[in-house]
């Protein structure tokens, strides 16, 4: 069917001279069965506006003056909204042509996003992400599915019953989203209903956002909670951050040593403009060092999608490079490189060494020593330091410059302790952090 038959049957059953203003855009070139699957699209879309008079209301306020376009595709892909506009592809990611019905309960859903309250509501929540630091991105990713829970799924899922009510066929997503809800609450789907926020979350957090997918490093299969916390990291620094993070979980440490050793300078670069990067760097990384995941708040299923897609991505240079030359580093280079020191170390600390009194933990509590015998040298140079940046002259650069040499030897001390650690797991986990020093 052509570009023109189509505008007619969109103009004739909404009745508005609007809407052709859409700036639909069709494909050229199409195979005979993508030519057959638009006409039934065009008949069944047509179908429903017919029936329903509050979808036809609905694309009225969606695509009036032609503010929302819609776009066909003949490459592989999920509907989405691209600036103004609703791509739909005409095939599956996976290859497979895309039926009538798929195509318009794809329209319906990504109207109901393109809906100018939904879109108020997300550039809030950016705003608000971008404004406030102590918002998390495990927070920023459930705010926006529970936009989406309320303002699109559930409006979306109403179009849905009432045109399957009807008897119109729908897509097999659009039967899923009705049967959970009802499973949920079946009174969600009354005329004047206010829906519990939180329970339509708690149903979109058991369920993927999109069903069957194959792909394990598209984040379309986790939780929309999941799935928009994940590619926020992705947004925030693109292959950057999300390198350093995959790099983190598959412990790839000694790609991001120097990310990590220099995160307190990175923190003081520019908050204003990618905030969560800094925080993220500071925050997270170490912990994710040892295979604890919990300063990134990423569930298994976000692990295992970073985990695919870390042969995508290589881990870019850190831009703050580590202090080598004492006597010529800047007071703040060295309070930095110090303080990362006094970090690992309470890591160190903190992994209970020495605890117990077991002849199996002798080689563990040896250690324990070594690391205070090395915390005094290391916050002995803090303080000079401190008086350097009071007043950088030869005197007190020689003190800190002897007192970062007198760091060796009990740093020598410490990795030989753990060199004699029995237990693998916790020498592992005291070698990785060592090699940080």
């Amino acid at each position: 069917m052509c570009q023109e038959a189509f505008l007619e049957v969109l103009g004739t059953q909404v009745n508005s001279k609007e809407l052709l203003a859409a700036n639909l855009q069709v494909p050229t070139g199409l195979n005979q069965g993508q030519q057959q699957e638009l006409e039934n699209f065009h008949n069944l879309l047509g179908e429903g506006l017919g029936a329903l008079p509050q979808l036809k209301e609905h694309f009225e306020t969606i695509f009036a003056g032609g503010k929302i376009k819609i776009s066909f595709t003949t490459d592989p892909g999920d509907a989405r909204i691209v600036g103004d506009t609703i791509v739909l592809p005409l095939v599956a990611k996976n290859g497979q042509p895309r039926a009538a019905k798929d195509i318009v309960d794809a329209l319906i859903f990504e109207s109901c996003n393109a809906d100018p309250e939904v879109q108020e509501k997300n550039a809030e929540l950016d705003e608000e992400f971008s404004s406030k630091r102590n918002m998390t991105l495990e927070e920023y990713g459930i705010k926006k599915a529970g936009i989406e829970a309320k303002r699109t799924v559930l409006k979306a899922a109403k179009f849905a019953k009432k045109l399957q009510d009807g008897g119109i066929e729908i897509a097999e997503q659009g039967n899923r989203n009705i049967q959970a809800i009802l499973d949920l609450d079946p009174h969600f789907f009354d005329e004047n209903a206010t829906p519990d926020e939180a329970q339509l979350l708690t149903l979109m957090a058991g369920t993927p956002h999109q069903h069957g997918v194959t792909d394990p490093t598209d984040p379309q299969q986790l939780n929309s909670g999941d799935m928009y916390h994940y590619e926020k990291v992705v947004a925030l620094g693109n292959v950057t951050m999300t390198g350093i993070i995959i790099a983190a979980i598959t412990n790839k440490t000694s790609d991001i040593q120097d990310w990590v050793r220099n995160s307190g300078e990175l923190a003081q670069g520019d908050r204003k403009k990618l905030p969560m990067i800094f925080t993220l760097i500071v925050e997270a990384l170490d912990s994710c060092r040892l295979g604890n995941f919990a300063g990134l708040k990423f569930s298994p299923a976000m692990v295992a999608v970073a985990k695919a897609n870390a042969p995508n991505l290589t881990i870019p240079p850190c831009p703050v490079q580590p202090v080598t030359d004492p006597s010529k580093a800047k007071p703040r280079e060295l309070e930095v490189l110090l303080n990362g020191q006094l970090r690992i170390l309470q890591e160190l600390t903190n992994l209970n060494l020495g605890a117990g009194f077991s002849p199996a933990k002798k080689n563990e509590r040896v250690a324990h020593a070594k690391i205070d015998q090395m915390r005094k040298p290391v916050q002995t140079a803090v303080g000079l330091v401190e008086q350097l940046a009071k007043k950088d002259d030869e005197k007190n650069r020689t003190l800190v410059v002897n007192a970062m040499k007198a760091i060796a030897d009990p740093k020598k001390n410490l990795g030989d302790a753990i060199a004699q650690i029995v237990d693998p797991t916790v020498k592992d986990k005291c070698q990785k952090l060592f090699d940080q020093l």
